[in-house]
């Protein structure tokens, strides 16, 4: 097995003009000082060229945004696939097994909460979808949260793995930000996933990012998420 690198040279993310599955990756770069990647947006004058690219494996090796093409590495895809390169290679990975298991069982349900969040966002009844979402379905999943940030190695309510934020924690950072919009009490019930929270928004390098302007003002490809459906 090949070790990991040690140092990363040109980043190229090729993705939409929204933050969707992208932010996550935006943030932990930010979040490691790395600001210089660059950008490709695949948008309405330039989406019939990429449909008809998308199949090429080299370039695409799964059909799917976002795609993050590496100087002298490799062509990477699928969010949590990305994540985890990043997270390796930028010291952002728990050093214990244990840690490491509850890192991928979290990727796990922050996967789960990211499909009922997208879906609700998309759906033809995405105002009582969404209402479900917030005052059901989200509530149930952030306690877990709560409870893992109570179990957290590091001081209570700063990261639920590690003294860092793993790789899952920035899809979280995203969600999170997008069910405050839709709903300003979420975290009103989680003291600790609310410390969490403005620890994330504050660390440096996502403080600055957010401050920046480069952020993507669109969550995702539909503004049904943009807008207060509940307290």
């Amino acid at each position: 097995m090949s070790p990991a690198p040690t140092s990363l040279g040109k980043i190229a993310i090729e993705y939409f003009g929204i933050g969707g599955r992208a932010q996550p990756v935006y943030f932990l770069l930010e979040d490691a000082g790395i600001s210089s990647y660059e950008k490709v947006e695949v948008n309405s004058t330039n989406r019939e060229d990429y449909n008809g690219r998308k199949f090429d494996f080299a370039k695409y090796p799964f059909n799917q945004l976002p795609v993050v093409r590496l100087e002298g590495g490799p062509c990477l895809a699928q969010q949590d696939a990305i994540l985890r390169y990043f997270s390796r290679v930028l010291g952002y990975t728990p050093t214990s097994f244990e840690d490491e298991t509850i890192v991928d069982m979290l990727a796990c349900s922050v996967e789960d909460l990211n499909r009922a969040y997208t879906a609700s966002v998309y759906s033809d009844d995405h105002i009582n979808q969404l209402t479900a979402l917030c005052q059901i379905t989200a509530p149930k999943i952030l306690a877990q949260y709560e409870y893992l940030l109570s179990q957290s190695k590091g001081p209570k309510g700063t990261f639920i793995a590690s003294e860092k934020p793993s790789f899952p924690e920035f899809t979280l950072l995203h969600i999170v930000s997008g069910l405050l919009i839709l709903s300003p009490s979420t975290l009103k019930a989680f003291p600790l996933l609310s410390t969490w929270y403005e620890k994330m928004i504050s660390r440096a390098g996502i403080a600055s990012y957010l401050a920046s302007g480069r952020k993507p003002t669109m969550l995702n490809g539909s503004a049904n998420g943009q807008n207060k459906v509940c307290e």
